[in-house]
């Protein structure tokens, strides 16, 4: 076994240490001093705090810069496929949680993907595997990363903000690691770029879980002036989530979810159209708050 990949798991499980949405925004609160330099998840983000892509600067010429020795090669390449791993931990987490956080980082690491790529492909060497199957993959280890932190990320909301939170904490310090390699200038103006970069995404994944202080949360339904759609509103409001709710219907004496949807925009509200009946909704815990629901409102077509 990879020596410095067993250093890789060692690391990753040291980090994965449970914290409460408080602990969190604790430990994010110097982000230039977090991470222990273990070799785990390599993963760059966008250049903006959301997640923008380094698109708009790529120091990557027509030309290498240099050459590149064996250790320097096989970095590059493991910086590259895992990249994959860090993707599918946040497409996991913003489909279960709806932390806004995930969605935009999770579109970066396609950028940084290929932009890593691009890299390998200047300096002769093959390029990493496309994205395949989220949360599968060839490399034993890197299954072993994915399956422990995705675990970690379907216990709760909180622990999903944790995950981000020690990826990128680990980005951090495994990138400066890379650049201590001395790589050629324009490799090592791209794994600048996405310390910076990380940084940044660290800093977002804190307001995350500050954002998410409250315990109690409310959602409240009615009618629209026309009683066909239904409106919903949950607080509190938090313009860093997209709340997932469960529209259920009164069927048999029974309730029944019929539809599962997200609130949109800072007010998080949403108005769905549905058929005639009687409607509730409930808000399941998440973003470290409690379970809500709403009082029965009946449309008609």
């Amino acid at each position: 076994m990879d020596t410095k990949r067993v250093i890789a798991v060692a690391a990753i499980t040291t980090l994965m240490i449970p914290a409460t949405i408080t602990g969190i925004a604790q430990a994010g609160a110097n982000p230039s001093t977090h991470g222990s330099g273990g070799q785990g998840i390599q993963r760059g983000m966008g250049a903006g705090d959301q997640g923008s892509g380094m698109e708009a600067n790529n120091p990557l010429g027509s030309e290498p810069a240099g050459t590149l020795t064996a250790s320097q090669e096989a970095e590059l390449i493991r910086l590259a496929e895992e990249e994959q791993v860090a993707h599918d931990l946040y497409v996991l987490a913003y489909d279960l949680w709806g932390v806004r956080q995930f969605d935009n980082i999770s579109r970066s690491e396609t950028q940084h993907f290929t932009i890593l790529n691009q890299a390998l492909e200047l300096y002769g060497l093959p390029s990493a595997s496309e994205m395949g199957t989220p949360g599968e993959y060839n490399d034993p280890e890197l299954q072993a990363i994915y399956d422990q932190l995705a675990a970690q990320v379907r216990s709760s909301s909180a622990e999903a903000v944790q995950v981000g939170v020690t990826v990128e904490e680990t980005d951090i310090a495994d990138l400066k690691a890379a650049l201590a390699m001395d790589f050629p200038s324009d490799v090592s103006a791209v794994l600048n770029n996405l310390v910076t970069a990380s940084e940044r995404h660290l800093a977002a994944f804190v307001r995350a879980g500050g954002k998410a202080s409250a315990t109690e949360s409310s959602v409240k339904v009615r009618a629209t002036a026309d009683s066909s759609r239904l409106r919903i509103n949950v607080n509190p409001n938090n313009a860093e989530a997209n709340y997932r709710v469960k529209i259920q219907k009164k069927v048999d004496g029974k309730w029944k979810t019929m539809k599962v949807v997200r609130t949109t925009g800072t007010k998080d509200t949403r108005t769905v159209n549905l058929r005639a009946g009687t409607y509730r909704v409930k808000v399941p815990a998440q973003l470290g708050l409690d379970k809500s629901v709403s009082s029965a409102v009946t449309l008609q077509r």
